[in-house]
């Protein structure tokens, strides 16, 4: 079973039943987890997604570092991003989520080594 995100921004976390089975980097582009040694088939689960989306300098877009903040006139702006997007960079899931069983006939990545 794989849990297909759409879109996440920026770092998504997965959980099933408590526990972590998946993280993934990158703003708004999709991932899938594969969930299926962490359900309990005879019983409910519960899958969780969080996702935070902090300006760091690592990140795309970049942000200022540690310790800006927006402030503008009266302190109005000090909860948003001192950056000169012309955006903001939303934080959430912002495409569809499903979960979905992969087919019995599947594909596995292989890699060859030319100099062997």
């Amino acid at each position: 079973m794989f849990l297909r995100v759409g879109s996440a921004n920026y770092a998504a976390r997965v959980w099933v039943d408590g526990t972590l089975v998946a993280e993934h980097f990158g703003g708004h582009l999709p991932f899938a987890a594969d969930v299926t040694g962490s359900l309990a088939w005879d019983q409910p689960n519960v899958i969780a997604i969080t996702v935070e989306n902090k300006q760091t300098l690592d990140r795309v877009p970049p942000g200022p570092g540690s310790g800006a903040g927006g402030g503008g006139v009266a302190g109005v702006l000090g909860g948003l991003p001192a950056t000169t997007h012309d955006f903001f960079p939303y934080a959430g899931l912002h495409r569809e989520r499903k979960l979905s069983r992969a087919s019995w006939t599947s594909c596995t990545p292989a890699s060859a080594n030319p100099s062997s």
